[in-house]
């Protein structure tokens, strides 16, 4: 563990370029936050819903479905799918500078390392495609899979960045690593929270999404005050 420790306490580059990249992921989340409070009707519903999440729900219902009269049908469309190019644009840069930055290979570890992620979602779906989840359906269809198998990794994975940020925090004492642990710590309770809320909170999606973008943005801003040393 204490060269996990000491991996954490020296693998972010300078303090310009990490602000920089603090700023390139947080500038996502509160655009999304931004919009979904500044314009709930126009951003949820004539977008998310009509073409993104709609098409998910009418899959697993296996017919169109309306949400405040708007109408979404199964299948992929033009707008969703230039939306997920869009994201898979915008993230490949920042993902590969900051594996670049911790000195990642793009080698054979690294695909074993993928491996159990890409089995556990091919496993997931073909449970949904033979009726086995339920109601739980809507989350194990595509794209719907792919988050959820993203924030159960991130999840395991803020857990221990969080923890090992701590580590660290103890081991040198430098306020830093104490905030970097408090970020990464409420990042990591803001993915948790959002199927927790949705699922037995009772409350509407676009609110939660709202929530999760809110303690997301907080947690950035927190990492983005302990890269300022």
């Amino acid at each position: 563990m204490s060269t996990v420790t000491r991996r954490v306490e020296t693998a972010l580059p300078d303090t310009g370029i990490r602000e920089w990249w603090a700023l390139y992921l947080l500038a996502q989340v509160v655009l999304v936050g931004v919009a979904l409070l500044a314009f709930p009707s126009l951003v949820y519903d004539r977008f998310v819903w009509q073409y993104l999440w709609g098409p998910v729900v009418a899959d697993a219902a296996g017919q169109p479905v309306t949400h405040e009269g708007i109408r979404a049908v199964r299948g992929y469309n033009a707008v969703n799918t230039m939306t997920y190019l869009a994201v898979v644009v915008y993230s490949l840069p920042g993902l590969r500078a900051y594996l670049d930055a911790l000195d990642v290979s793009f080698d054979a570890r690294l695909a074993y390392g993928f491996a159990p992620i890409i089995v556990a979602g091919g496993a997931m779906r073909a449970l949904e495609d033979i009726g086995l989840l339920g109601d739980y359906s809507v989350w194990f269809i595509t794209p719907s899979i792919y988050f959820v198998v993203t924030a159960v990794t991130v999840l395991a994975l803020g857990i221990l960045i969080t923890y090992y940020s701590f580590e660290a925090y103890r081991r040198t004492g430098t306020y830093y690593m104490r905030n970097a642990a408090i970020g990464f710590g409420i990042i990591t309770l803001g993915v948790f929270i959002e199927g927790v809320l949705f699922e037995f909170g009772g409350l509407d999606l676009t609110l939660v999404h709202i929530i999760e973008s809110v303690a997301i943005g907080l947690g950035f801003v927190v990492l983005l005050i302990s890269l300022r040393r």
